[in-house]
Order: C-alpha cells, then sequence, then structure tokens
C-alpha cells in the first residue's frame, strides 16, 4: 500500500518525524505510534561480505572436538565457530599477553 493511504480502521499516517531531544522522547514515541505508518523510503542497500583467505593451522585434537561439540549447540558449523572466537579475539585484543609476560605451556 502506498504511503499516506489510510486503511480502514487504522491511525491517520505519520507524515513527518519529530525532532527528538533524547532518546527517551524517541523510545516513547516509536513505543506509541505504529510503524506502518510512518513515511519510509526505499533504498539501495549492499552489503559485501569481507575477502576470505584459506589457512592452515595445527590445533589440539581434544580442542577440536570442544570446539565441534560447542558449534553443534550453536547450530553452526566449526569453522564458523573458529572464524567468530578468532575475530573476537582480534577485535578485543585479548589474543596478546601483557609486555613482559611469557606464556608457558601448562603440563598436565
Amino acid at each position: 500500500m502506498p504511503i499516506g493511504v489510510r486503511q480502514q480502521g487504522r491511525k491517520k499516517p505519520v507524515k513527518q518525524l519529530p525532532k527528538f531531544q533524547n532518546t527517551n522522547e524517541m523510545a516513547e514515541f516509536f513505543d506509541t505510534v505504529d510503524s506502518t505508518q510512518l513515511p519510509w523510503e526505499d533504498t539501495d542497500l549492499k552489503f559485501e561480505r569481507p575477502k576470505m583467505i584459506q589457512v592452515s593451522i595445527r590445533i589440539p585434537e581434544e580442542d577440536l572436538v570442544k570446539i565441534r561439540h560447542r558449534a553443534v549447540k550453536l547450530g553452526i558449523g566449526h569453522t564458523a565457530l573458529m572464524r567468530m572466537m578468532l575475530h573476537r579475539s582480534v577485535a578485543t585484543g585479548n589474543d596478546i599477553p601483557p609486555k613482559g609476560s611469557k606464556r608457558r605451556a601448562v603440563v598436565k
């Protein structure tokens, strides 16, 4: 249905969004207004996937087993989960040990 055309029983369409002073005003507005009656515009959106490259790493078998089990619980593939884990680690900087510290292997 074109914008501005009323359907029987519906509220009058909002012709223009008001200016909001803060996020609370905005939240109150969107909590009380039928968003289907707002003036929407069509736009062309394009989402591009990042370029992916293939790498090969060696990890302990027990780590891979745990990753696969976790991926099954999440309903995703294990390689997708490993990409997510690696990306989060790199993005947050949690992959880099503090200066002066040395990582040591844990002996069981």
